[in-house]
């Protein structure tokens, strides 16, 4: 959410037809997703919390730290890296 606090941000790819920026989000453990239209960085792939700073994800996944990350824009699938998967 509004409030969400990167923590070693590591890898990032852009989403240039949506506007959007993917961020690795290392040490939490989180792949967040910051909307330039709305300015709102939201988490998109992560284990959910009840902390409202690590605001619940839009898929709830384990992530084991994420590191880099890449986007196929033609088929809208985001590759990512975790270190220990």
């Amino acid at each position: 959410g509004i409030n969400a606090t990167l923590n070693f941000p590591n890898g990032i790819t852009l989403d240039e037809e949506n506007s959007r920026l993917f961020i690795a989000d290392t040490n939490n453990r989180k792949i967040r997703v910051y909307d330039f239209q709305n300015k709102i960085i939201d988490c998109f792939l992560g284990e959910n919390s009840n902390n409202p700073i690590n605001s619940s994800c839009y898929f709830n996944i384990n992530l084991n730290p994420p590191t880099f990350l890449a986007l196929d824009n033609k088929n809208g699938i985001l590759y990512f890296t975790d270190i220990y998967s």
